[in-house]
């Protein structure tokens, strides 16, 4: 008698405390704002070459590795490294790259696809990436593929300055730059023999992040040393995507000295922008490894790939945009992040991290009939191959 009682007591409060989490999540969801996409994109770009600038390289990686965890695939990822650290003859340790002195986890391993590497990162084929104006011998591993329905992420880092991000101390990304290429990306079209794996294949329901990191200034992102990207350059390239249906929303990182100057002049709308430091500031590299004899990886993206890795451990982790925003204050920083949002018309702290970090499954009902009558289906070239090749064992149908 008293052990069915005591099953009785531990029952409800079993389905109290059930009860009580389902409201509380309940109230979660209600908080959050609803995605409006359906797939997501990112595009992760280091501009910089040469031994010294391993950190970038290590920037890159990192955010490749936190948004692999989130569920979005390399089929989503354009990966574009300026020099191939893993294999730099002062490398002690070859075929690694770490993020940490203590080197627990080498972020190049056997499962990295690097997309575009070498001088193959360049203003250009940045630009082309983002519009999709591709070249027709482009490998579909090089493309950017989202589409009008997808959410893309584009995140960089390096050295910047006032408007300018440095790409292997030979070329610059300017801000104008970098808004040019998101304005094409809304209004290009890519070549259709153009391979799959170089495109971006984002559309209107697409969340697209783009991480640029590299060494810039003021307007400008250098390329390998020898090329820039303007902050006019990209905000045409943004408002490109914009027209041709290339992205729902936009997410613009930037993790270069003065990189708040590459989204000053983007102008489309639906674009939530951030940077590691304002105009006039520098962003500083945050650990050394004795051992390499170089910084490993810059302060803005170590903090952020912390808040990442501890704080969103799942797709369903409630922590906002606005949270991510403030993962690096200036104590951290040492440099001031900067945000830009009068662009996007939701509120960053009721809208959720993995709208853009992850991968999503979203799936609505549509309620349209559509009736084919009998003729159309007598007449449809579809049923004719079908029928002229019901005699053979197997027959081959064209991908759609």
């Amino acid at each position: 008698m008293r052990l069915s009682l005591l099953c009785i007591v531990i029952g409800s409060l079993v389905h109290k405390a059930f009860s009580v989490q389902q409201g509380i999540q309940k109230r979660v969801e209600q908080f959050f704002e609803a995605s409006s996409h359906t797939n997501n994109w990112v595009v992760l770009v280091c501009t910089s070459r040469f031994w010294f600038n391993y950190r970038h390289v290590a920037n890159v990686l990192s955010l490749y590795h936190s948004v692999k965890r989130l569920g979005i695939p390399d089929s989503n990822i354009i990966l574009m490294l300026a020099d191939d650290m893993p294999c730099n003859p002062r490398n002690p340790k070859p075929g690694t790259v770490f993020n940490s002195k203590y080197q627990h986890i080498n972020l190049y391993g056997t499962e990295v696809e690097v997309d575009y590497r070498g001088y193959e990162v360049s203003v250009e084929n940045f630009v082309r990436v983002m519009t999709g104006r591709v070249h027709p011998a482009t490998p579909r591993s090089k493309r950017l593929l989202s589409d009008h329905q997808s959410n893309v992420l584009v995140y960089l880092t390096g050295h910047g300055g006032d408007g300018f991000l440095k790409f292997q101390d030979s070329e610059e990304l300017t801000n104008v730059d970098l808004a040019d290429a998101i304005e094409t990306m809304f209004q290009s079209r890519v070549h259709p023999a153009t391979p799959r794996s170089k495109r971006l294949l984002s559309d209107h329901q697409s969340n697209v992040l783009v991480y640029l990191t590299g060494h810039g200034g003021d307007g400008f992102l250098k390329f390998q040393d020898s090329e820039e990207l303007t902050n006019v350059d990209l905000a045409d390239a943004i408002e490109t995507m914009f027209q041709s249906n290339r992205y729902n929303e936009l997410l613009l990182i930037a993790d270069t000295c003065q990189s708040e100057s590459m989204y000053q002049r983007v102008y489309s709308a639906n674009v939530l922008a951030t940077s590691s430091s304002l105009v006039g500031e520098d962003s500083l590299s945050y650990d050394v490894d004795l051992t390499i004899g170089v910084y490993i990886i810059d302060r803005y993206t170590h903090f952020t790939l912390e808040f990442l890795e501890r704080q969103v451990r799942s797709l369903n982790a409630n922590r906002s945009m606005q949270d991510y925003f403030n993962s690096c204050p200036h104590s951290k920083c040492l440099s001031t992040v900067g945000v830009r949002t009068d662009l996007y018309p939701k509120d960053p702290a009721r809208v959720r991290i993995t709208d853009f970090f992850g991968s999503t499954r979203n799936m609505r009902a549509v309620s349209e009939e559509i009736v084919f009558d009998d003729d159309w289906l007598s007449s449809s070239p579809l049923n004719e191959r079908i029928q002229t090749t019901s005699q053979q064992s197997s027959f081959y149908v064209e991908t759609f």
